[in-house]
């Protein structure tokens, strides 16, 4: 079960990095001065910052599963 476990987690990160990396994209093509996070205005800027910051941690704990799981000597 624990190895089930690991590959949702795995998945589910995968897909929050493509995720945050697709709507940094979407916010870098994006005109306007201003959006919305957490239903509060703030600089087009801060919002990307925020979500890079956002990406950043989903991908190094991608990377800390990943080499917790390739080098675990563990076996189930």
């Amino acid at each position: 079960m624990k190895h089930f476990e690991d590959k949702l987690r795995k998945y589910s990160l995968i897909t929050g990095v493509i995720n945050a990396l697709k709507l940094i994209c979407s916010l870098l093509f994006d005109n306007s001065a201003t959006d919305k996070f957490l239903f509060m205005e703030f600089n087009i800027w801060t919002v990307r910052l925020i979500w890079a910051i956002i990406a950043s941690v989903l991908i190094y704990d991608y990377l800390q599963n990943r080499r917790k799981f390739l080098f675990d000597t563990e076996k189930d």
